[in-house]
């Protein structure tokens, strides 16, 4: 079987140029505004020979209001380029899962427009809560998509049209003085995605590739002075996952993490920490359907649940600064 473009070697030369500008138009409120020209030159040598040049323009603009000294509004318009990964130029076979995909010379990367308002508010010294909205309109979105040769059916990286992305973001630090943990600093972060574009295949809309709905974290750190030392906790909620291929769909899950720390620094210059990674042992699975053809027109064929584990990982680390 004849894959395409399995023999490529790809080469860019990019340069750009940008501009920026401020303007103070009343106190507390901000122009910042930006335009930036992108130049590059992509050849590919091997199965395809060609060589493609891109010229992409990318303004930017954000105005920022400061009411009082502790909170700013801000609004911000961008045009966003994506970038190529150069791997989807050439094609690649995957032992473990059975899968082929077919590389791509005609890659180009996608584009959107980028739309923010966000919050940010400061209190009691380190304390901040921040809350943002983006909006995006995305162009020429990189995804699986099917590609047709004498050969066969392939998976291919490819441009499969427009769509829009939604983001919330909450992000907030608070410190622990006040309830007796002196030194100590809560994080919580939180976001909330949606997003859809039309399936290549079924034309039915669906979310992005591989994008999570949701995910939030929580840190805690603490600066014990008085034995010159700190400590810290981080907690990840895991992740979900979906994948589209011509002839399968894949869910991903990964479970929830918990890692710790702990430095000691019995001089300025001197640092010795002591990291644990996983203390809940870790698990991440693949739930995967397969097809007998392209998902949109054959029978189901079968299913797989692959499983896999990360045990508790140790770290110490000894550090000196020499002067």
């Amino acid at each position: 079987m004849a894959v395409p473009s399995s023999h490529v070697a790809v080469n860019e030369q990019r340069g750009e140029a940008f501009s920026q500008a401020s303007w103070q138009i009343a106190s507390g409120l901000t122009l910042d505004s930006g335009l930036r020209a992108e130049y590059s030159i992509i050849t590919e040598k091997g199965d395809a020979t060609k060589s493609r040049s891109f010229f992409y323009l990318k303004p930017r603009a954000l105005l920022s209001w400061s009411p009082d000294p502790g909170s700013q509004f801000r609004l911000r318009v961008e045009h966003h380029l994506g970038q190529l990964n150069f791997g989807d130029f050439v094609s690649s076979v995957s032992l473990t899962q059975n899968t082929v995909t077919a590389g791509n010379p005609d890659l180009r990367p996608d584009q959107s427009w980028q739309f923010e308002a966000a919050y940010e508010y400061h209190f009691w010294g380190r304390g901040a809560v921040t809350l943002s909205v983006v909006h995006q309109d995305v162009s020429h979105i990189l995804d699986d998509k099917p590609l047709v040769t004498p050969d066969g059916i392939f998976d291919v990286r490819g441009d499969i049209g427009g769509g829009r992305s939604d983001w919330l973001s909450l992000h907030t630090s608070v410190p622990t003085d006040a309830v007796g943990l002196t030194g100590g600093l809560l994080s919580v972060n939180g976001d909330w995605r949606d997003s859809a574009v039309k399936d290549p295949l079924t034309g039915i809309k669906r979310r992005f590739s591989v994008e999570d709905a949701s995910s939030y974290s929580i840190d805690f750190t603490q600066d014990l002075t008085q034995w010159k030392s700190s400590w810290g906790l981080h907690y990840y909620n895991g992740w979900k996952e979906i994948g589209y291929r011509v002839t399968e769909a894949d869910r991903f899950f990964g479970a929830p993490s918990l890692n710790a720390n702990w430095t000691y620094n019995p001089d300025p210059d001197v640092s010795l920490t002591f990291n644990i990674n996983n203390i809940v042992i870790a698990s991440r699975s693949r739930f995967s359907t397969y097809y007998s053809g392209p998902r949109n027109a054959t029978p189901l064929a079968r299913r797989e649940i692959e499983f896999g584990y990360t045990r508790p990982q140790f770290f110490l680390s000894l550090r000196k600064t020499f002067h």
